[in-house]
């Protein structure tokens, strides 16, 4: 009986953890808006506090509707040897643009843009 109160005593620690990293986890959450905005407000990409250095940059994830967009594609004239695999392939339509052979403001309805910050905080050795 006493392995099974042990497990319980598990169970009971996991589950306190959880809680723990629950309220950790919007505490952190919390604060990286707070670092992201005041560094949005200084117009700032690297901050240091002592031995922490602190990084934000800017990216954009482009995610497209692979179905609309091959269906767009293949009656606009482009071969499916020009733009597919066995679905439409992104790398070929994005050297069709790059070659002026496709125009990005024809397509980006059929993408979707989201703009997102990836924050590092790194510790420097001393």
């Amino acid at each position: 009986m006493s392995s099974q109160g042990g497990f319980m005593d598990l169970i009971r620690k996991y589950n306190s953890l959880c809680s723990e990293i629950k309220v950790l986890e919007a505490q952190k959450k919390a604060l990286r808006t707070k670092i992201v905005n005041q560094m949005k407000q200084n117009d700032q990409a690297k901050a240091e506090s002592g031995n922490v250095v602190v990084t934000k940059s800017d990216r954009t994830k482009v995610a497209y509707d692979l179905e609309q967009l091959e269906y767009f594609l293949l009656s606009s004239g482009f071969t499916s040897d020009e733009v597919m695999k066995s679905e439409v392939d992104i790398k070929k339509v994005e050297n069709l643009v790059a070659d002026g052979r496709l125009n990005v403001q024809d397509i980006i309805k059929y993408a979707d843009v989201k703009e997102y910050t990836v924050l590092t905080v790194k510790e420097l050795e001393q």
